[in-house]
């Protein structure tokens, strides 16, 4: 007779696993010695061994039971079914390894849609401050989360950084982002960030005439204007805040000219 130490050692596994198969039904439990231990004989090895050889082929716990006790056409079933099943898993592991691959090669954010990350990868090669892009990145992120329609918010957000990223406004946006990014250190005259202000309105102007049309989608909704809002005051130093806010002002201003308010 064999201790559950010694037909643990004799089939490669442990007490606790042989626990868990006496409470799942897979062994039954032995008779016990006069000092409880419990107490194996060659027919408790031999069904543990054909237990861990199931395991060790990858076939559930919830799947062995009925095996242990079928004919063999039924193991042969179940051994179909499993190579189908990890067959499937390589075609998964294959498919996340080629994306793998593609986003090492293209150097891209893998948190960002494709051509959002390439886009921005663009930029990062351009020169384009490290602060400027990592706000840009959570930016995007958390516009593409509150959106109502977060496939359109994208495709908008895709066609608008692509612009970003192309001669001649690539070189004009890492300007502005490098004087932007400057201003965290505080001490800079009034006039310095009109000046940005206005240079950022009517670089985006022109770059992005999307943002000058009265039917630009919106991406509505309180808790993305807050949300925002919190952001920006969380990640800009006063005198950034102070140009983005002019600049958000300059291109209602735009905007009111287009479409002038009824008198009242």
């Amino acid at each position: 007779m064999l201790t559950i130490g010694d037909l643990a050692r004799h089939c490669g596994t442990t007490p606790k696993a042989i626990r868990l198969y006496h409470r799942k039904g897979l062994l039954p439990e032995p008779d016990r010695a006069a000092n409880g231990y419990r107490l194996y004989d060659a027919t408790a090895l031999i069904r543990l061994r054909r237990i861990r050889g199931m395991r060790d082929l990858g076939l559930p716990l919830s799947r062995i039971g009925d095996l242990l006790d079928g004919q063999a056409a039924a193991m042969h079933d179940a051994l179909f079914e499993l190579r189908d099943e990890l067959d499937e898993q390589a075609a998964l592991i294959a498919r996340k390894r080629s994306a793998l691959e593609q986003l090492l090669r293209d150097d891209r954010d893998p948190e960002l849609p494709a051509r959002l990350g390439t886009a921005l990868a663009t930029l990062r090669a351009a020169g384009l401050p490290a602060p400027i892009l990592n706000r840009d990145r959570e930016d995007l992120l958390l516009v593409i989360t509150l959106a109502d329609d977060p496939a359109a918010t994208t495709e908008q957000l895709t066609t608008m950084y692509e612009t970003l990223a192309t001669a001649p406004n690539l070189s004009r946006y890492v300007e502005l982002s490098r004087r932007f990014a400057a201003l965290a250190d505080g001490g800079h005259e009034p006039a310095e960030l009109d000046r940005l202000a206005r240079d950022y309105t009517g670089f985006l102007l022109t770059a992005l005439p999307a943002l000058g049309r009265t039917d630009a989608p919106a991406h509505g909704g309180k808790d993305f204007s807050e949300l925002l809002g919190e952001y920006d005051e969380s990640t800009l130093g006063p005198a950034q805040l102070a140009v983005l806010n002019a600049v958000h002002e300059n291109l209602g201003a735009h905007l009111e000219t287009v479409i002038p308010q009824a008198p009242s």
